[in-house]
């Protein structure tokens, strides 16, 4: 909570100035596109946030403008959910996702309704759904909130395989930074565990969020898909790199999430690139595990 309100905060002055004049305005508001709509089909999911009580982590299926949202506890039990109706617009370029005739799924409300319309901000790319909170007209005395949802594809069979190889830590050895001000992660263990990863440093977890190979590529791609991050810096933004395994050990490729993924596993001079060469790590202790 704390990591997405510190990002929300620091678009708070820029939003506002931007999204209450235009919401007004009805000849500046675009209806959705079929492009638009297509771009948030199918399965996310999010493992943030305590806008819910007891919330492990929650689903979103979309197909079509319907809506449905499953949130789980622990052990996976779900604790609640709800389907919705809904439409996108844009208003001066600002994206708006609008829903209705909400309908509780499951939990103590289940089978409650409202045709209230409500309206958020949000983004989306190729890995994420961002939902943006307390930034629309009458929204001023909510809490500013930001949910990042990763899309949660169905894998082939050979990223299935590339993931499992990757499963552990792995510590770098070697690094080589583009410019003094490239990210140097030497000193730190990166972590993989199913579909998603961590940083370790100093004993604490860093940055974390969900992975994302490409085997099929020449070189084979890999994103991280930042998700927790200090003070919500890189939350909702991915780093795009390039890999490979060999010889049991791992050499990554990436910049900075602003730039180009690369294109080899050769730093540029000059750039935000890093190259780092990691071996596998002994297993993480319980205490790593649940940091």
């Amino acid at each position: 909570m704390r990591a997405g309100c510190a990002l929300a905060i620091s678009m708070m002055s820029t939003v506002m100035m931007l999204v209450l004049p235009v919401c007004l305005r009805a000849a500046d508001v675009g209806a959705q596109s079929d492009a638009e709509l297509a771009k948030i089909q199918g399965l996310w999911e999010r493992r943030t946030g305590h806008d819910v009580p007891g919330l492990a982590r929650a689903t979103k299926e979309i197909h079509g403008n319907h809506e449905r949202i499953t949130y789980y506890g622990k052990d996976n039990q779900v604790i609640g959910g709800h389907e919705v109706d809904f439409k996108l617009q844009q208003v001066d370029g600002i994206k708006i996702f609008t829903y209705y005739n909400w309908v509780s799924t499951a939990g103590s409300d289940k089978g409650r309704k409202s045709s209230e319309q409500v309206s958020y901000i949000y983004r989306v790319d190729e890995n994420t759904y961002i939902e943006v909170w307390g930034f629309m007209p009458r929204q001023e005395k909510r809490p500013p909130l930001v949910m990042i949802w990763v899309r949660h594809p169905e894998l082939p069979e050979a990223d299935r395989r590339q993931l499992d190889e990757l499963q552990g830590g792995w510590q770098p050895t070697r690094s080589e930074q583009g410019s003094p001000s490239a990210v140097d992660i030497i000193g730190s263990e990166i972590q993989f565990s199913g579909q998603e990863f961590r940083t370790i440093r100093d004993g604490r977890r860093f940055v974390s969020g969900a992975v994302r190979v490409h085997p099929e590529q020449t070189p084979a791609r890999i994103d991280l898909v930042i998700t927790e991050s200090p003070n919500g810096m890189w939350n909702g933004q991915t780093v795009r790199g390039v890999y490979a395994l060999q010889g049991g050990g791992l050499k990554l490729c990436f910049a900075s999430p602003a730039d180009p993924r690369p294109r080899n596993l050769n730093v540029i001079h000059g750039s935000q690139q890093t190259v780092v060469t990691l071996k596998k790590a002994d297993p993480p202790s319980r205490q790593d595990v649940n940091q």
